[in-house]
């Protein structure tokens, strides 16, 4: 991206803050995407955009970029259950089942909450995104 002499370039949180202030999901998702224009390998922007690609709607979006941030983070049990509850509202359930277990691998503090998760993915039963 080209620069205009004198100004400062944005830094990715400067992206985040920006689509933060967004009233609308899709112009919090272009500003994002902008954002990783510049920073292609910011997990947080991916992470960020997934989130929001999620709430439009727009699952398999949101997979590609909680698939990119376990690319780049594959230790994150954060992404792995980002990525489930993605895959579990899509009925992709032997995926969601995948992803919510790895995520318990790599953070078995959690261990009945994720128990919990994973057996209503196999009832089929409504699951609530952890914070």
């Amino acid at each position: 991206m080209e620069e205009e002499p004198g100004t400062k370039r944005r830094t990715a949180k400067d992206y985040l803050a920006s689509a933060e202030k967004e009233s609308c999901w899709a112009d919090a998702i272009s500003e994002l995407s902008k954002g990783l224009e510049d920073y292609p390998d910011n997990a947080e922007l991916l992470g960020k955009r997934g989130f929001y690609s999620e709430l439009n709607g727009c699952y398999e979006d949101a997979i590609r970029d909680y698939t990119d941030i376990i690319r780049l983070e594959p230790e994150t049990a954060k992404s792995y259950d980002n990525r489930g509850s993605t895959y579990y509202m899509m009925k992709k359930y032997d995926e969601a089942i995948a992803d919510f277990t790895k995520a318990l691998e790599l953070d078995p503090a959690d261990t009945m909450g994720m128990k919990n998760v994973i057996q209503k993915v196999r009832l089929r039963l409504p699951i609530k995104r952890r914070s």
